[in-house]
C-alpha cells in the first residue's frame, strides 16, 4: 500500500470477491498486530501469544472520508456484491474510488447495477497505440533509461507485446 496525502493505492491482483478486497484493504491499513508476552521463571519459560484487537473496516473507513481509493488490477474482481460495496463506500464513507486494469466485466457489472445508478461514474478508456506510435514510445522510453535498442529490437518488442500502453510501459513485460 502507498499512502500519499489523501489517497491509498491497493493492488487487487489477488482479490476476487468483495470480501477479499475488504480484507486486503483492512490488512493494508491496519496490519496484523500480534502481542507477544514473555514471562521468565527459573523453572520454566512461558511464552504467551495473543492477537491484539483490530478495529473493524467500518470504523477505519469512517475516518477516511474524502480519501481516494485507487484499486489497480480490478479485472480480477468478480463478485455481484461489488456494486453494493461501492454504493456503501460512496454514500456512507464519502470515499472516492478509481479502478484501473482491463476490467470490462466489472464495468458492465457496475454500470448495470441498480445500486450504483445515479452515482457519478466517470469512464476513461485508453485505446491501443498504432504500431508506429508504439515504436516511438518504446524508443523514447529506452532513450530515457539510456538503453540502446535498434529498429529491429523495437519492432520485435512491439510484435510480442502489441500496442497496449500498460504492457509497453511495464519493465517486467519487456523481452529485452
Amino acid at each position: 500500500m502507498v499512502r500519499a496525502g489523501k489517497g491509498i493505492y491497493l493492488d487487487a491482483l489477488t482479490s476476487v470477491t468483495a470480501a477479499d478486497l475488504g480484507l486486503r484493504l483492512l490488512d493494508e491499513l491496519q496490519g496484523r498486530k500480534l502481542k507477544l508476552t514473555v514471562q521468565l521463571d527459573f523453572k520454566l519459560i512461558k511464552i504467551e501469544l495473543t492477537k491484539a484487537p483490530i478495529p473493524t473496516l467500518g470504523k477505519i473507513l469512517k475516518g477516511m472520508g474524502g480519501t481516494l481509493l485507487a484499486i489497480d488490477e480490478a479485472q480480477t474482481l468478480n463478485d455481484s456484491r461489488i456494486p453494493g460495496l461501492l454504493s456503501v463506500l460512496y454514500n456512507e464513507f464519502c470515499l472516492k474510488l478509481t479502478f484501473s486494469g482491463s476490467m470490462l466485466r466489472l464495468i458492465k457489472l457496475i454500470e448495470r447495477s441498480p445500486q450504483t445508478l445515479g452515482r457519478p461514474i466517470q469512464r476513461i478508456e485508453i485505446i491501443s497505440f498504432s504500431e508506429e506510435t508504439s515504436r516511438a514510445f518504446l524508443k523514447k522510453g529506452f532513450e530515457e533509461c539510456r538503453i540502446q535498442a535498434d529498429a529491429a529490437e523495437l519492432g520485435e518488442v512491439t510484435k510480442v507485446l502489441g500496442e497496449i500502453l500498460g504492457w509497453l510501459s511495464s519493465p517486467s513485460a519487456s523481452p529485452l
